[in-house]
Parts: structure tokens; C-alpha cells; sequence
């Protein structure tokens, strides 16, 4: 509501409200995009951009607000899933940063649950 003063403590209000849900969506739509670039690295058989999508994945989850998102929370068990293969990575550096992704990943119950899950046989 560009264009309007605000005349009352009441209309400030609804005006910083308002402004809070568009910084919300807005970062929701950052997280899903990141979350994107992070399955597309993780999927690439290039090593550097399997390190890349590690460390950015490491960097999503560091923060428990991108956790607690429906675009990201959604993807953790398959990221889990994910950097637990590239554990077995020959490339040491890559199989360090899925160390330190899947360290991160275990603070999250949600990621656990769903990494046991993979993992148990049936």
C-alpha cells in the first residue's frame, strides 16, 4: 500500500504486518529455489558440483528457520537420503562435506526419522 500515509498506530500495524507475510512468502520462495539447486547438484555426477550442493545444503539447515519451512522440511529426509550415498564418495572432500551435511541433518527429528526408515530393511 505504497502511497498512503498512515495516520493511526492501528494502520501502522496492519502496514508492518501486511509487510512481515510478503518477507515470509518471499523467503519461502528463496528456500525452494535453493532447495532446487541443492537436489540438482546433489543429483550431478560432477564431483565439484556434488561438493557445491553439500556445502549449500550444510548452509539451509544451519539455520532452523529454512528447517522449519514447508519448502525445505518437505525435502530433508531425501537430502538425508542423498548425502548419506555421497558418504561413500571416493573424492574425500565430498565425502566430508556429506559428514558435515548429514551432522547438521541429524539435529532435525524429521530427517532421522526418514533416513531410519531408508535404511531398515523391511
Amino acid at each position: 500500500t505504497f502511497g498512503h500515509r498512515v495516520e493511526t498506530d492501528s494502520s501502522l500495524r496492519l502496514l508492518l504486518l501486511d509487510w512481515a507475510e510478503e518477507v515470509e512468502h518471499r523467503r519461502d520462495d528463496t528456500r525452494a529455489v535453493w532447495a532446487e539447486r541443492v537436489r540438482n547438484s546433489l543429483d550431478s555426477a560432477a564431483v565439484g558440483r556434488q561438493a557445491a550442493g553439500l556445502h549449500q545444503l550444510w548452509e539451509l539447515v544451519c539455520r532452523a528457520d529454512n528447517v522449519n519451512s514447508a519448502a525445505l522440511s518437505l525435502l530433508l529426509t531425501e537430502f538425508a537420503a542423498r548425502a548419506t550415498t555421497l558418504l561413500r564418495s571416493p573424492d574425500t572432500n565430498v565425502a566430508t562435506l556429506a559428514a558435515k551435511a548429514l551432522w547438521m541433518l541429524s539435529e532435525i527429528q524429521t530427517a532421522r526419522d526418514g533416513v531410519l526408515a531408508e535404511r531398515s530393511p523391511q
